[in-house]
């Protein structure tokens, strides 16, 4: 069954009480909406639009949404921040009601933030808790627990002794899911013991389910038969029929360890009733998947397979695993940002805290050098009297001792000028090794014109191998390329050819760069054109397979162990213009497919053009393209280059959103903004690799 089986709690914190939801209160709230407000726009509109939109979320989220973007737009317009966290906080609790637990959390952190800004001790506990509902919902354990804990700080703070019930409700529910079953106990009893102290009977309902299912998940199914039963007395008092399905699955599931499968079918069949009325698809999923176990062990295959078919439905129509990262993404963002800010707060109040220290160092120090000063004269004072009289005495015996020193100072002058005559010398013979190291230097400077003319002449040599833009404009609606080698060669390369309607290009990084990487790029080149117009193989797994062998052959690549492990990354595609078809592989390098703003990455063999511990084929992939979609071929140098405020590379993943947050019509304007961002990363740094990009729009 669905590991999910225990009860966690959303908590709901409005500025004001919830009403009854009843449909006559509901009506007799929308009828002063029309009549009283009707032609009024202030705060206690907003108010009650929120009310209206309370009322709704549990029974009909969709009409609860409507009012809630109601209220946002009317809060926007008055400039009222209190009324637009509350309407954002209702669409997130409706959506998470409706399954969409994705946009519920985003909707919970757009809160979060004015919460934070309004400094709303309740509300920001409120919107803490809910996220790490959300987070468990979807499977991530750690980041919920470090929600609630964030929850639990805020709720300790505002003395709210129902919210930090619940806390400890759901931290123990994380526990149990950590399989830590102790602490989810303790958890779960120091809840109890807050909710029987408020006679909080919904949330004591809850933790009976939970108690319970730690007893279920520790064999003592009689112990959480008793506790389950319980539980479902007390939702049943409180006429809440929605938490029943988890509770008839758990208590069904004890029964079924008793092997007392009547019970445990009864109270299935329940649970499958109550969650589909109520659209509660999570259990509904649970409830069939149940009932799929039981009838598959009785080899009953006609309802088990019925049962199956219900349970994977459901159970593909609830999470996205692209949406649950993104939010993540975005999570871990606000936190940072949030991080970010305390740091330079307590930067602020750190050097101020310094500066005030300096300041009474230095008056410190002031007092005291007054305090030397005044003792040093006093001293003075003192001494001059007895100065003045041995003042004769100490100036005959001066006397005596500057005649001495005049005949020292006469025979130390005769050394000097002997050491004057040898410094003449030397200097002499150091003009002389000036001039020869001079005459050394301008040859060096002379190699180094030649050396640099060849590299430039060899550059100009390698260039005209590449093909120009006007090859790629002539068969793609735009294009650009972004080529920067790190010395005056490049050991990058770009290539192209058009046989018989089939565009063939490659984006490829060569071991090293400078000299020997552009040796490599004009072998690499040398060795696709022959692949393609001489052997006329086509597809992008063989032309690669191909060029392997002849690499390993030119460079006589015989053992992996005492070679060098020389060769290329590339990535190769085959665009046939007649079927809008194109073939991918690569060697250790990916494509970028963007399609309406959405990346899609293709993933490269990992392994080299070149010797390598375990080769295999290179894989080939087809995809079929539409008019505006987006190539992008690349080397591994722009993502590799270090630089930024803390000194780290750009990465792959911050390379993906760069190239999405640039797309342009002009693809020109891409390429500058691009090698804008290129520039401002590296700054002062040295550039660590050669750097290839090529864009292409169909």
């Amino acid at each position: 069954m669905n590991k999910k089986k225990i009860i966690f709690t959303i908590i709901f914190f409005i500025s004001f009480s919830l009403l009854s939801k009843s449909q006559n209160n509901i009506d007799s709230l929308i009828n002063l909406l029309n009549t009283d407000y009707s032609d009024i726009e202030d705060t206690n509109k907003v108010n009650l639009v929120n009310k209206i939109a309370v009322n709704y979320y549990f029974s009909e989220p969709d009409k609860s949404l409507e009012f809630a973007l109601q209220s946002e737009k009317l809060s926007t317009k008055l400039n009222f921040k209190k009324g637009i966290a509350e309407s954002i906080k209702i669409k997130a609790i409706a959506y998470y009601v409706k399954g969409n637990y994705d946009t519920s959390l985003v909707f919970f952190l757009s809160a979060l933030k004015i919460y934070e800004e309004l400094n709303d001790i309740k509300n920001i506990g409120s919107c803490y808790n809910n996220m790490g509902n959300i987070n468990w919902v979807l499977n991530n354990i750690e980041a919920a627990i470090v929600s609630y804990n964030h929850a639990a700080e805020y709720f300790k703070r505002n003395n709210n002794e129902s919210g930090l019930a619940t806390i400890y409700m759901n931290l123990g529910a994380m526990y149990s899911e950590k399989k830590e079953s102790e602490k989810a106990m303790e958890y779960f009893f120091q809840s109890l013991e807050i909710f029987s102290k408020i006679n909080d009977n919904e949330s004591i309902a809850g933790l009976y389910n939970n108690i319970g299912y730690q007893y279920l998940k520790s064999n003592k199914f009689r112990k959480s038969i008793e506790y389950f039963e319980k539980c479902i007395d007390l939702y049943i008092k409180l006429e809440q029929k929605f938490n029943l399905p988890v509770v008839y699955t758990n208590i069904a599931e004890a029964y079924f360890g008793l092997s007392d499968f009547g019970k445990g079918i009864e109270y299935l069949n329940l649970s499958l009733e109550i969650s589909h009325q109520s659209g509660a698809k999570e259990q509904e999923k649970d409830a069939h998947f149940g009932l799929y176990m039981y009838y598959d062990s009785i080899q009953n295959f006609e309802q088990a397979l019925v049962h199956y078919i219900a349970f994977s439905q459901i159970n593909d129509s609830i999470f996205n695993l692209e949406k649950t990262n993104f939010i993540q993404e975005l999570e871990t963002k606000f936190n940072t940002e949030k991080k970010e800010k305390e740091n330079e707060l307590l930067k602020t109040l750190n050097e101020n805290s310094k500066l005030t220290i300096k300041f009474q160092k230095s008056l410190i120090i002031f007092f005291i050098v007054i305090l030397i000063l005044l003792i040093i004269s006093i001293y003075l004072l003192y001494r001059a009297n007895k100065l003045k009289k041995s003042a004769n005495n100490i100036l005959t015996a001066k006397n005596a001792e500057i005649s001495q020193q005049k005949e020292e100072i006469q025979s130390q002058n005769e050394i000097l000028h002997q050491q004057k005559e040898e410094i003449i010398a030397q200097r002499d013979e150091i003009e002389k090794q000036r001039d020869i190291l001079s005459e050394q230097n301008r040859k060096v400077l002379i190699q180094n014109k030649e050396i640099t003319d060849s590299i430039n002449y060899a550059s100009r040599i390698q260039s005209a191998l590449f093909p120009s833009e006007k090859e790629f404009r002539n068969h793609f609606q735009d294009m650009f390329i972004l080529h920067l080698p790190k010395d005056i060669v490049s050991g990058d390369f770009y290539w192209f050819r058009n046989l018989n309607g089939l565009l063939f290009f490659a984006v490829a990084d060569c071991t090293g760069h400078g000299v020997p990487g552009a040796f490599m790029s004009i072998l690499g080149i040398s060795f696709l054109n022959e692949i393609v117009n001489t052997y006329k193989i086509t597809r992008p797994d063989e032309i690669l397979n191909n060029l392997r062998v002849l690499v390993k052959l030119a460079l006589k690549q015989t053992e992996i162990k005492s070679e060098r492990k020389d060769g290329m990354d590339i990535a190769l595609c085959v665009y046939n213009s007649a079927n809008s078809t194109l073939e991918f592989s690569g060697a250790n390098n990916s494509m970028y497919l963007i399609r309406e703003n959405e990346l899609t990455e293709y993933k490269s063999t990992r392994n080299p053009i070149g010797i390598y511990i375990k080769e295999i084929n290179f894989n080939n992939e087809t995809v079929n393209i539409n008019q505006n979609d987006l190539i992008y071929l690349f080397s591994d140098g722009f993502a590799d280059q270090f630089g930024g405020e803390k000194f780290e590379k750009f990465k792959t993943e911050r390379f993906k959103r760069l190239i999405l947050s640039t797309i342009n019509p002009i693809m020109d304007k891409q390429l500058s903004e691009i090698k804008s961002v290129f520039v401002n990363w590296k700054k002062n740094v040295k550039q660590f690799d050669d750097v290839i990009i090529l864009g292409l729009k169909f």
